[in-house]
C-alpha cells in the first residue's frame, strides 16, 4: 500500500512518495526531537514535543508607505466603481480598514463596509489584470533601500521583498545591480494574427462544440460537431483506431455507441510537443493541464495581450535608513502586486519549518510530513525542488495545496489525514501550515452580529471580517488539540508579524492573525526577524561572485525570541542563527562555539577557547574543529541541551 494510504485521491493533495512496505497501526512513541541549530534547541529547553504546537511568526517583507498602487474600489456587486486612480499603499490601508487620518483631504473618503478593493497583478502568461486584495498590513518603521532601474522606475523596500526576475520571484538581497526586473511599461501591442489549425467536422461528438448551418434560401438547417483535428487524432489513438477509422465511426455509429469511447476532457489540452502544429504525429502529442500549457507558450502569447510586463536593468541600490512601511495580501493563485510599476511578491517564510521537518522525519523514520501550502508563492515541483534543496526527504512529504481553512481543518485534517492514521497506518510525525494568514476566511459560518455588520447573507463572511478567522480557530482548536495529542503529532504555524502599538519604553508590541486562540492554544511562540542589516549579519559565499565581481549573498542571520515554552523553562531566551536562501540553517559549527561559550562548556580568553585541554586561537579553528570531528560536536549538543532543561 501506499505510504500515504488513500490521501493521494483528495483532489487538494498531490502525490510526492513511491510505494513502500506496509505500516502498522499503532500510536507513535516519538521522543523529542531538536532543531539544527543548537541555539534554537537550547531556546527550546527541553526539544520540541510530539502532539504539542508552536507558532513561528516574524515580520514581513514590505515597501514604503508612499509607494503608489493603481488600486481600484468597487460595490459589492461590482456595478459601481467608487475609486479608480489609485493612491499610496498607506492610504490604501486607511480606506480598507477604514481608519481616519489626521491630514486627511477635503473629499477623501474611507470604505464602505459594501467595498472590494482590486490592485494590478501579473498571471502566468506575463498579462496585467486585476486582482482582488485580502488584507493590508501596517508591518512598522524598518531600514529601507530604493531600487531604481534603467527607465526611471524606483521603488523603496525592505531587503527580503522579493521582485519578479527572470530567474522568478527574488528577495532584494539576491538580486544586484545590473540583474533586470519586470515593470509595467504601459506598453498595447494589440492581437497577433495566428495560422488557422485544422479542424474536423462530425455527426456526433459528446465534447465538441455544436454547430448548425441554416440555409434560408432552401430551408434546411445541418448540425455537425467541431472540434481541432490534432485532438481527434489522440482520441484515435486512445480508442486503438487509425484516425480515419475514428473519424468514420463518429459518422456513422450511433449516439449509445459513440458514447462508449473514450474522449479528451475539455478542461485538459493537447501539447505539441516540438511546438509545430503541423506536426500530429502521435509521438508529437501529449495531454497536458490549461495552466502548464499556457507556460510553455508564454512568450508566444505574450504579443496577443493587451498590456504585459517587460524587463528593466537595475541601475543602482541604495540604503535610504528607516522608512514606515506597509504590505498586502492578494487573492490566489497570483499572490503578486505592482508597486511604482514594479512587479512585487507578498511573500512568507518557512526555513524554520522546514528543518523541524527534517528533524521530525528523523526521529521517526516510518513517519511523514503534511506540509499544507496556503500560500502557494512557488508551483509545486519547485517547492518539492525547495525542500529537497534545504535537505527534506521530499518522498515523505505530502504537500496540500488549499487556501479555504475550513476544508483545511475539517476536510483534510480530521478527516482524511485521520482516517489515514487509522485505517491505513499512515504515521504523520509534524503538520506545517504555511500561513495563518494566507489561509482564507470565506464560506466560515459567522455570528449574527458580524453578519449584520458585514452587510451579507448568514452563512458566509466577507474579506473584511477579520474575526472570522480567529473565531473559526477558536471553535476548531478543541478538535484539533484531541487530534494531535492522541496521534502525537507535532504542529507548526507560520504567521506575519504586525505592528500592534508600543509599549511604555518604546519597544514594539506584535501581533499576528488568528487572535488570542492562536496564542493560547499553541505551546511554543517564536518571533523571527532579521538581526540587521550590516555586513556582519549578511552571509556571502566567496567562491560565487555577482555581476560586480563581488562575493554573493547567499543567506542572512536571524535573531529570535521564545517568547512561551509551555514544555520547559526556555521562555524569554533569545539568539542567533544563520539561514542561506536556498540550503536552510547552517554555520551550526560557529553557532555551537558561541552557545558554548556563553554557557561556560567552552573557556574563552580573549580570542582563545580552551576546551577539553586543546586551545584554539578564535572561534573559525575551533568552529573547523567541529566540522572535522562530529563526535566532539555531538558532545557538545548533548552539554548544551543538558544545560538547557
Amino acid at each position: 500500500m501506499s505510504l500515504f494510504g488513500n490521501l493521494t485521491q483528495h483532489e487538494s493533495i498531490f502525490q510526492a512518495s513511491e510505494i513502500v512496505e506496509e505500516l502498522k497501526l499503532v500510536v507513535p512513541d516519538r521522543k523529542p526531537f531538536l532543531c539544527t541549530s543548537p541555539s534554537i534547541s537550547w531556546g527550546s529547553a527541553v526539544g520540541f514535543h510530539p502532539g504539542m504546537m508552536e507558532l513561528i511568526y516574524g515580520p514581513k517583507s514590505c515597501i514604503s508607505s508612499e509607494s503608489f498602487l493603481r488600486y481600484e474600489v468597487w460595490s459589492k456587486d461590482g456595478k459601481i466603481r467608487r475609486n479608480h486612480k489609485g493612491g499610496t499603499i498607506k492610504r490604501l490601508y486607511e480606506r480598507f480598514h477604514n481608519i481616519s487620518s489626521n491630514d486627511r483631504k477635503h473629499g477623501e473618503h474611507l470604505q464602505n463596509n459594501d467595498s472590494s478593493f482590486f490592485v494590478k497583478s501579473v498571471n502566468d502568461d506575463g498579462g496585467i489584470f486585476r486582482n482582488e486584495v485580502l488584507d493590508v498590513v501596517k508591518c512598522g518603521v524598518k531600514k529601507c533601500f530604493i531600487v531604481k532601474t534603467s527607465d526611471g522606475r524606483s521603488l523603496i523596500s525592505t531587503l527580503d521583498h522579493k521582485f519578479l526576475t527572470f530567474d522568478g520571484y527574488l528577495p532584494l538581497s539576491e538580486i544586484n545591480v545590473g540583474d533586470s526586473l519586470f515593470i509595467q511599461n504601459g506598453e498595447h501591442l494589440g492581437r497577433v494574427k495566428y495560422p488557422t489549425r485544422p479542424t474536423v467536422c462530425v455527426k456526433y461528438h459528446p465534447v465538441y462544440p455544436q454547430k448548425i448551418v441554416k440555409d434560408v434560401k432552401y430551408g434546411y438547417e445541418n448540425l455537425y460537431y467541431r472540434g481541432q483535428k490534432h485532438r481527434a487524432i489522440y482520441e484515435a489513438h486512445m480508442n486503438k483506431m487509425s484516425y480515419d477509422e475514428y473519424i468514420e465511426a463518429l459518422n456513422t455509429w450511433t449516439k449509445s455507441e459513440i458514447n462508449e469511447l473514450s474522449f479528451i476532457p475539455s478542461d485538459i489540452h493537447v501539447h505539441h510537443i516540438d511546438e509545430d502544429y503541423r506536426n500530429n504525429s502521435i509521438s508529437n502529442l501529449t495531454l497536458i493541464d490549461p495552466s502548464e500549457h499556457g507556460k510553455i507558450h508564454m512568450n508566444d502569447r505574450r504579443s496577443k495581450l493587451r498590456e504585459y510586463v517587460s524587463p528593466s536593468m537595475i541601475e543602482s541600490i541604495v540604503e535610504v535608513g528607516d522608512i514606515e512601511t506597509y504590505d498586502l495580501k492578494c487573492s490566489y493563485p497570483y499572490n503578486n502586486y505592482i508597486a511604482n510599476d514594479i512587479v512585487v511578491h507578498n511573500c512568507g517564510k518557512t526555513m524554520l519549518t522546514l528543518d523541524r521537518i527534517k528533524s521530525a522525519l528523523a526521529e521517526d523514520p516510518e513517519s511523514i510530513a503534511v506540509f499544507v501550502d496556503a500560500e502557494m508563492t512557488m508551483e509545486y515541483d519547485s517547492t518539492i525542488k525547495w525542500m529537497a534543496a534545504n535537505g527534506v526527504d521530499v518522498k515523505r512529504v505530502l504537500i496540500v495545496r488549499e487556501v479555504c481553512i475550513k476544508k483545511i481543518f475539517e476536510e483534510v485534517l480530521l478527516k482524511d489525514i485521520n482516517l489515514a492514521i487509522k485505517n491505513d497506518g499512515v504515521k504523520v510525525a509534524i503538520v506545517v501550515m504555511d500561513s495563518i494568514q494566507a489561509m482564507s476566511v470565506l464560506n466560515i459560518p459567522s455570528t449574527e452580529k458580524q453578519i449584520k455588520k458585514a452587510g451579507t447573507e448568514k452563512g458566509s463572511v466577507t474579506k473584511q471580517d477579520y474575526g472570522a478567522r480567529a473565531n473559526y480557530l477558536s471553535r476548531i482548536f478543541p478538535f484539533y488539540r484531541k487530534f494531535s495529542r492522541d496521534n502525537r503529532i507535532y504542529t507548526s504555524f507560520i504567521g506575519q508579524a504586525r505592528v500592534k502599538g508600543q509599549d511604555m519604553f518604546g519597544n514594539v508590541i506584535w501581533d499576528t492573525n488568528g487572535g488570542e486562540a492562536l496564542f493560547h492554544e499553541v505551546q511554543y511562540r517564536m518571533l523571527v526577524e532579521r538581526a540587521g542589516e550590516s555586513d556582519k549579519n549578511v552571509i556571502y559565499d566567496p567562491l560565487l561572485l555577482d555581476a560586480n565581481g563581488n562575493p554573493k549573498k547567499i543567506g542572512h542571520k536571524i535573531k529570535f525570541k521564545f517568547e512561551k515554552n509551555k514544555a520547559g523553562e526556555g521562555q524569554d531566551r533569545t539568539g542567533t542563527c544563520d539561514i542561506a536562501y536556498m540550503q536552510g540553517i547552517i554555520n551550526t559549527e560557529s553557532e555551537m562555539v558561541e552557545i558554548c561559550a556563553k554557557l561556560g562548556i567552552v573557556n574563552q580568553t580573549g580570542a582563545w577557547y580552551n576546551y577539553d585541554g586543546k586551545k584554539y586561537n578564535g572561534s573559525k579553528p575551533f568552529a573547523d574543529y567541529l566540522r572535522e570531528n562530529p563526535k566532539v560536536y555531538a558532545e557538545l549538543f548533548g552539554k548544551v541541551m543538558g544545560i538547557a532543561s
